[in-house]
């Protein structure tokens, strides 16, 4: 199944899931001060976050 999706366990870390694998509990979309500073907190929660950022960075302000 190796096209499938499937990543052969020769390819992987032992412990480690795959990226594509990993379920997100919050996912930030933007990465000005309020996106970074959402993704900070929700890292010290051990929230895993994961961020999304542009092209050009710095926010709305």
């Amino acid at each position: 199944m190796v096209g499938a999706g499937a990543v052969p366990a020769s390819l992987t870390v032992e412990g480690v899931m795959p990226e594509e694998e990993r379920v997100r509990n919050l996912i930030v979309v933007g990465s000005g001060p309020a996106g970074y500073t959402a993704a900070v907190y929700a890292a010290r929660a051990q929230l895993e976050p994961l961020v999304f950022e542009g092209t050009q960075f710095g926010g709305a302000l």
